[in-house]
């Protein structure tokens, strides 16, 4: 490789990170707490029977367990879509993972315009099947 080549490789590289917006991580799962917690309040005889029956999850920020976990990525994964940021963001319920990345989530997220709670009840009854 020549001196040349490698500039080009180096610049070429710089040049589409410098392109990519990307957001602070600490930014993002604030928004998703924040969202999180607006929906504990709308929906608090939900939250307090999925407690009850063992499927809800936790309120600690960034818990990928349970429902609340679910509706976790699901936040992240709009505010994604919605912003157009290009930070990677995990999917942890591999049982969702086609879901979250498919272009119906997409294409109902920019329906949308917002952030909102979106899951499928059939998720709902896979995460108390499993105890994700």
């Amino acid at each position: 490789m020549t001196r040349k080549t490698a500039y080009a490789r180096t610049y070429n590289q710089d040049s589409f990170e410098s392109n990519k917006t990307l957001w602070e991580y600490a930014e993002i799962w604030r928004q998703v707490e924040h969202e999180i917690n607006k929906f504990v309040e709308s929906e608090a005889t939900k939250c307090q029977i999925a407690k009850e029956q063992g499927w809800l999850g936790s309120l600690n920020n960034r818990c990928s367990r349970g429902f609340l976990g679910y509706l976790r990525t699901g936040f992240a994964l709009q505010l994604k879509i919605l912003y157009k940021f290009e930070n990677p963001l995990p999917i942890y319920q591999s049982e969702f993972v086609d879901f979250f990345r498919s272009d119906f989530f997409r294409n109902e997220v920019l329906k949308n315009n917002y952030v909102k709670p979106f899951y499928k009840k059939d998720h709902i009854e896979i995460i108390k099947q499993l105890k994700l």
